[in-house]
C-alpha cells in the first residue's frame, strides 16, 4: 500500500502537467474569405487596405453595430481591396441609418468591374425600402421597410449574365443567420455581363450610415460570426 499512493500521485501529476501545456487552436473567423472587414483597432483589420476620403470614419465608437468599432460614413465612398475578378460573388454587411426614409434615393453598396464601371447596386428608396439594380434592370422595391437607427444584416448574391439573365438576390434580417432573413430582391434578368473587381460602400451628407462586418466571397455562406 505504501507504494501505491506515490504511484497514483505520479500519474495525476503527469496528466495535470500535460493539460497545463495544452494550447487550444484559434480559428480565424475571416479565414478563406475574399474580403472580411470588422473595423476593429485603428483603421482596418484583417491586414486589408481600404481607400476612403473625407466623411469616412473607420474607428467609429459611438453606437457600434458589433465589437468595439464600426464604420461610419457621412459622405463619399469607401473602396474595398481589389479582389480577383469573379463572375459570382456572395456578400454580407451590417447596416444602420439615421434616416431610413431619405429625401432622395441613396446608393449604399456598388459592385464594379475593372474599368471601373457599375455592375450592380443596392439602394435605399425615399419610402424606406431597399431596391437592387443589376445593370439596367431594377428589382421591385422590397416589401420590408427599414426603420430609423435600427441594425440590419443584409446578404447579397451577384452573378453575371450573358445579357438578359444576370442574377441579383438580396436578403434582409436582424441576425447573423441568413436562414432567418427574408429575400427582398430577386432579379433574374439582369444585363451586367462583367466580373466583380471592386466593392464600394457609400455614405451621404444628410444621413449618418453605419456599416460593419463586410464580407465578400465567391462561395455562398449562410452564417457569419456573432
Amino acid at each position: 500500500m505504501n507504494f501505491i499512493l506515490p504511484f497514483l500521485l505520479l500519474i495525476q501529476f503527469s496528466s495535470y502537467s500535460k493539460y497545463q501545456n495544452y494550447k487550444p487552436s484559434v480559428v480565424d473567423p475571416c479565414a478563406g474569405y475574399m474580403i472580411c472587414q470588422n473595423f476593429e483597432g485603428t483603421g482596418y483589420d484583417n491586414a486589408e487596405t481600404w481607400t476612403g476620403g473625407t466623411g469616412v470614419n473607420a474607428d467609429y465608437t459611438t453606437t457600434v453595430l458589433r465589437g468595439s468599432q464600426s464604420l461610419q460614413m457621412s459622405a463619399g465612398a469607401l473602396i474595398a481591396p481589389t479582389i480577383v475578378a469573379s463572375g459570382t460573388v456572395y456578400g454580407h454587411f451590417m447596416f444602420r441609418c439615421s434616416d431610413a426614409t431619405p429625401a432622395g434615393t441613396r446608393t449604399i453598396v456598388r459592385l464594379e468591374n475593372s474599368v471601373p464601371a457599375e455592375l450592380a447596386e443596392i439602394h435605399i428608396r425615399t419610402t424606406g425600402y431597399i431596391r437592387g439594380e443589376h445593370g439596367s434592370v431594377y428589382g421591385t422595391d422590397a416589401a420590408n421597410q427599414l426603420a430609423d437607427n435600427t441594425t440590419y444584416h443584409f446578404w447579397f448574391h451577384y452573378s453575371k449574365g450573358t445579357g438578359l439573365n444576370g442574377v441579383l438576390e438580396i436578403w434582409q434580417g436582424t441576425t447573423a443567420d441568413r436562414a432567418s432573413a427574408t429575400k427582398i430582391v430577386n432579379v433574374t434578368t439582369g444585363t451586367s455581363t462583367g466580373d466583380v473587381v471592386y466593392l464600394y460602400m457609400y455614405g451621404n451628407t444628410t444621413e449618418s450610415m453605419v456599416f460593419d462586418q463586410i464580407i465578400l466571397d465567391e462561395t455562398a455562406f449562410l452564417t457569419v460570426p456573432q
